[in-house]
Formats: structure tokens, C-alpha cells, sequence
């Protein structure tokens, strides 16, 4: 499948209805690709923690209804990147991949908050559920920015079948080594096509990494953004994530039981 990244820009002088009303209009011009992924919290913009509470909307609110009609629209899979999803719960961050007639296939809310140096895990509730989608498209999974720091996730997604995983961002340039190196080593370490889609450009005093990337399930490195906004795109061969895994099952020669066993309380001393 052809799959496209869309790179953005969430500049502070642009309000959160111009940033969608240009969205919208951006893709139009992507009809021939079969996944749109972008990044995420671009319509609030990440960094604009005091916004959130007035930006969050219910799953059946202006922004999820005009993301599927984007989708249905241009006949296209569209991972929505993320917004504000607002319930009894509280707010969280919630990703959204919506398949060409307009239906949710898969949500995701953030189950790692950021709180270095971000108000992220004050103010938002965090998910606790991790799923995949079984699509024509292949077995997709999503995560969000800051779960790339924790394996254990991607693990659990593996033996959930997952053979796409989607990462929508808000990485910041100060870190963007982590980011490449943990990008890749997700795809390595699971067999997995990973699709990150990364912001861009500068958010109240941040500027954001871009370098979006598409990485193939043995580390390699199809497609990558540089800090501007880009799109980039790769024809992603979800089929051939079987034939990796069979030839090199890596994932077959794990020992789970060795990690799970219980650990007495003292360490050893020498």
C-alpha cells in the first residue's frame, strides 16, 4: 500500500479552525495514496497546554465527525493523528484511524503522559488499553510520541499480531537522536513496519523535530523527513512482514517466562 506523511506545521497565530479548514484542504490533493497519517494534537497543537480544556471534544464531536468525512470523502485510511477526547473520564489523547467509508476502525489513548518538562500528564488522563485492528490492509496497531520510550508496549502489540504500527508526535529537535534511534529499533526488535509521523516547526518557544519516518520490519529506513515540513511516502508490504518473521524468527526465541519469573527481594552480592 501507499502510504503518505504528512509532516505539519501547527504555527501559534493559527487558530485550531483554520489549522483543520487547511487540513482538510491538504487532503484533497492525496485521493491516490491508500493511508494518510498525521501527527499528533496538530489541530490543538501540542505545546498549547492552556488550550486543551477548551479544545477537548466527545468522540462524536465537530472534529472526529469532519475527520471521517475527510476520509470518506477522498476514499481514503486516515490516521487522524490525535486529539483532546473529551469524557466522564477526563481528557486524553486519542488517535484515530478511519477507513475509507468513514468508520473508526481503532482508537488509541495515550497511556504514557509526558511530564518532563510538560503539563501533558497534569492535565490529560491516560489510557489504560492496548489494541489492533484487523484491516485489509493488514494488522495495525497505534501508538503515541512518548510511548516510543517503552518496549514493553510494542511487545504486547507484536503478539497481538500487529504488523503496522503508526506513531503520530510532538518530538521535540532537543531529543530527535532518541527519536531515530528508538524509531528503528521498535521496527528491528518486533519485525514490524513502523510510520511515524512527526509536527514540525516551532510551538510556543518548542521547536519540533520533524524527521518523520517509514522503516521497514528489519530496521531500514524507507522514507525520512527532514525538520521542515515534508511529506514523505513508501510503499509499505505488509505481506512480506510474515515471510521476515518466518525467516528469522527472532520473535519465536524469546523467554518470556525467564523475564516473568518472580525476582526474590535482595540483590546478589560479589
Amino acid at each position: 500500500m501507499l502510504v503518505r506523511c504528512l509532516q505539519i506545521e501547527s504555527p501559534d497565530h493559527e487558530s485550531e479552525g483554520d489549522r483543520i479548514d487547511r487540513m482538510i484542504a491538504e487532503l484533497g490533493a492525496h485521493q491516490d495514496a491508500d493511508l494518510v497519517v498525521l501527527p499528533e494534537l496538530w489541530a490543538t497543537g501540542y505545546f498549547s497546554f492552556d488550550d486543551y480544556e477548551s479544545s477537548a471534544t466527545r468522540p462524536d464531536g465537530l472534529f472526529v465527525e469532519t475527520m471521517r468525512d475527510a476520509a470518506r470523502n477522498n476514499g481514503i485510511w486516515l490516521h487522524a493523528g490525535t486529539y483532546l477526547e473529551r469524557s466522564q473520564s477526563g481528557i486524553a489523547n486519542c488517535a484515530l484511524l478511519i477507513d475509507p467509508s468513514g468508520d473508526v476502525s481503532l482508537e488509541y489513548r495515550k497511556i504514557h503522559l509526558f511530564g518532563y518538562q510538560s503539563k501533558e500528564a497534569r492535565i490529560l488522563t491516560a489510557g489504560d488499553d492496548i489494541e489492533v485492528a484487523v484491516t485489509p490492509i493488514g494488522t495495525i496497531a497505534t501508538s503515541t510520541c512518548y510511548d516510543l520510550r517503552f518496549p514493553e508496549q510494542y511487545r504486547v502489540l507484536s503478539d497481538l499480531g500487529a504488523e503496522v504500527v503508526i506513531i503520530p508526535a510532538a518530538w521535540p529537535l532537543v531529543r530527535v537522536h532518541h527519536w531515530r534511534s528508538l524509531l528503528i529499533a521498535r521496527a528491528i526488535e518486533n519485525q514490524a513496519w513502523v510510520i511515524s509521523c512527526n509536527s514540525a516547526g516551532d510551538q510556543r518557544g518548542t521547536t519540533l523535530a520533524g524527521t518523520s519516518m517509514i522503516i521497514d520490519p528489519a530496521g531500514v529506513v524507507v522514507a525520512e523527513a527532514g525538520v521542515a515540513p515534508a511529506v514523505i511516502q513508501a510503499e509499505v508490504d505488509v505481506a512480506g512482514v510474515a515471510a521476515i518473521r518466518n525467516e528469522f524468527p527472532v520473535l519465536e526465541h524469546r523467554r518470556i517466562e525467564i523475564a516473568l519469573r518472580p525476582r526474590p527481594g535482595t540483590s546478589r552480592s560479589v
